[in-house]
C-alpha cells in the first residue's frame, strides 16, 4: 500500500509540474496552410511604451499640464510678451518641446482653439499663454536651432525648428517645432535660406509675441510637428497627384517619412500616427474620384521589391478575401484621428498573372519559397459592404481602391519554426470595399440567339439522324437479306443445337 501510495503521489507532482507547459500549449492556435498571419487583438503601437498616469483632475489646458510637469510660473513669466525672440526664450522653450509628447493626441485635441481670434491674442497675450492655437497658412521659411551639448543629454535632442507661418487671416507665426518635413531640410542640417511655400499647419502652444517693424507682432508658439499639406505637385520631392488629393483632405504629408526605412518590416509603433491619420482621411474620399476609378491595378511584384516607390499611391486591389478581422480602436488619440470605434482587415489573394515571385533569405537561398498562383494583400477599410461579414473562412471576389502603405511581414498562421521566412504582404488602406458577382448576367437578345440556334441545331441533328436510319434500311434491305439471307441461305437466328 504504501509502494501504491507513492506512486500517486509521485504521479500528481508530475502533473503539477506539466500544468503550466498545458496551459501555455492550449493557448496556441492551430496551424493552417494558409499565408495569412496569426491573430492577435492587440496591435503592435499598443504595446508602445505609454506616459505615466497622472492625476484624476480635468485640465483645462495645456499650461495646466505642463505646470505640473515642471514648468513653473516663473518660467512662464520670464517669456516676455513683446520683445524679439532670443537666447533668453531658449530655456523655456527646449523644456516645453521637451514636454510636448506627454501632452498626447487626445489633449491636444480636447484643448485646441480653432475660431480663436488675433486681435484678442495679441490685446491681452498673458491670458491666453499656454493655450493650444490651430495655426494654418503657408510656410515660409524652416530654420534648425541647435541645442548646446550641456542641454541635449537633458532634453534628449538636439535641435529643434522655428518654421515661419503666413497665416490665413493675412498676420504671421514663428512657430518652433521638434519635427518638420524632411523635404524642408538640407542634407547637413545647416540654415534654411531659401524661401519656402507650402501650406502648412500646426497645433502651437502660444508663448508670448514678438514685434514686428511697421506691421502687427508676430505669435510665437512651440509645437510637437508642423504638418505639410502640398496643394500643387512636386515630382522633386515626390508630391503626387495623390498626395495633393489627400493633404486637400488634411493628410500631412509629411507623415511619409516616418516610413523610410521601416518597409518589408512588422508593424511599429512608428507607423502608427500616419497608419491612423491616412485611415481617417481616406474615409473624406468619394468612390467616383476620378484618381479612384482610374487606379492602375496593384503590381505585386514591384511593390514587393521597391515598396518605397508605391508609398502613398493610389491601387486598385481585386481578388479574393479569404479572412476578415475586426480590430477595435481603444486609444483615445486613435477615435479622434479616426473618428471610428472600430475598422476591419481583408487579407485578400490577388492573382499573379504572368508573375512569378521567390522570397529568399539570402542570394544563395537555393530553396526559396515561391508564388506563382496568388499572392496576399493586406486591406484595411472602415465599414463592409452588405453580405460581407467578418470571420476566419470567408470566400469573396472584392475589388477596392485604396492607398498604398507599406509592405508589412508576419510570421504565417501555423507556421511551426520561428526561423521560418516572414511573410511579406502590401498594405492598403481604402475608403470602402466592393462584392463582385462572378455570375455572368442575363442578357435577352443573346438568350432569344441562342433559343434559336438551338432549335437549328435539333432540326440539323434530326435530319441527320433521319438520313442515317433512312441508310441502314437500305442497307439491311440491299445487302444483308439479298446476299445473306437468300444467297447463303443462312439465318442465325434459327440455328438449333
Amino acid at each position: 500500500m504504501t509502494g501504491v501510495r507513492m506512486s500517486r503521489i509521485v504521479l500528481l507532482l508530475a502533473l503539477l509540474a506539466l500544468l503550466p507547459t498545458g496551459i501555455a500549449l492550449a493557448g496556441k492556435e492551430k496551424p493552417s496552410g494558409q499565408q495569412l498571419p496569426a491573430h492577435s487583438a492587440e496591435l503592435p503601437w499598443e504595446r508602445a511604451r505609454q506616459p505615466p498616469l497622472l492625476p484624476g483632475r480635468q485640465f483645462q489646458n495645456a499650461k495646466e499640464l505642463l505646470e505640473l510637469l515642471g514648468v513653473d510660473a516663473s518660467q512662464w513669466n520670464n517669456l516676455f510678451h513683446d520683445q524679439p525672440l532670443g537666447p533668453g526664450d531658449e530655456e523655456q522653450i527646449n523644456r516645453i518641446l521637451y514636454l510636448a509628447p506627454r501632452l498626447g493626441g487626445e489633449n491636444t485635441h480636447r484643448w485646441r482653439k480653432t475660431g480663436w481670434n488675433f486681435a484678442e491674442v495679441t490685446a491681452s497675450p498673458a491670458a491666453h499663454q499656454g493655450e493650444i492655437l490651430q495655426l494654418r497658412g503657408r510656410a515660409t521659411r524652416c530654420e534648425r536651432v541647435p541645442l548646446v551639448a550641456e542641454l541635449v543629454e537633458r532634453y534628449e535632442f538636439n535641435h529643434y525648428y522655428r518654421v515661419t507661418l503666413a497665416l490665413d487671416d493675412g498676420h504671421s507665426a514663428i512657430v518652433c517645432a521638434r519635427y518638420v518635413p524632411l523635404a524642408w531640410t538640407k542634407q547637413e542640417h545647416e540654415h534654411l535660406d531659401e524661401q519656402l511655400d507650402e501650406r502648412a499647419q500646426a497645433d502651437g502652444i502660444f508663448l508670448k509675441t514678438s514685434p514686428v517693424e511697421d506691421a502687427p507682432p508676430q505669435l510665437i508658439c512651440a509645437s510637437l510637428r508642423v504638418a505639410w499639406l502640398p496643394d500643387r505637385e512636386n515630382e522633386s520631392q515626390g508630391v503626387t497627384p495623390a498626395a495633393v488629393l489627400l493633404a486637400g483632405q488634411g493628410f500631412d504629408f509629411g507623415l511619409w517619412y516616418l516610413l523610410q526605412g521601416r518597409q518589408k518590416r512588422g508593424l511599429e509603433d512608428a507607423d502608427r500616427e500616419p497608419f491612423y491619420r491616412l485611415l481617417g482621411v481616406v474615409q473624406k474620399l468619394s468612390p467616383a474620384e476620378l484618381a479612384l476609378r482610374d487606379a492602375l491595378p496593384i503590381d505585386i511584384g514591384v511593390a514587393v521589391k521597391s515598396p518605397e516607390q508605391q508609398t502613398g499611391q493610389i491601387v486598385t486591389v481585386d481578388g479574393t478575401v479569404n479572412r476578415i478581422d475586426r480590430v477595435e480602436v481603444t486609444s483615445g488619440d486613435l477615435r479622434i484621428w479616426t473618428g471610428l470605434n472600430h475598422y476591419y482587415t481583408l487579407y485578400v489573394f490577388v492573382p499573379l498573372l504572368h508573375q512569378r515571385i521567390g522570397l529568399q533569405r539570402n542570394p544563395g537561398d537555393k530553396n526559396p519559397r515561391i508564388f506563382d498562383r496568388h499572392f496576399p494583400v493586406t486591406v484595411c477599410v472602415p465599414e463592409l459592404p452588405p453580405g460581407l461579414q467578418p470571420g476566419p473562412a470567408v470566400h469573396e471576389h472584392v475589388r477596392l481602391q485604396g492607398v498604398f502603405f507599406k509592405v508589412w511581414t508576419y510570421k504565417p498562421q501555423g507556421s511551426p519554426d520561428d526561423k521560418d521566412l516572414p511573410q511579406p504582404s502590401p498594405l492598403v488602406i481604402a475608403p470602402a470595399a466592393m462584392l463582385v458577382s462572378d455570375e455572368v448576367a442575363p442578357d435577352g437578345a443573346a438568350n432569344i440567339l441562342g433559343g434559336v440556334l438551338f432549335v437549328v441545331l435539333i432540326a440539323v441533328l434530326g435530319i441527320v439522324v433521319w438520313r442515317i436510319n433512312l441508310g441502314d434500311a437500305r442497307f439491311k434491305r440491299e445487302v444483308l437479306d439479298k446476299k445473306i439471307l437468300k444467297q447463303d441461305q443462312v439465318d442465325l437466328s434459327r440455328l438449333e443445337e
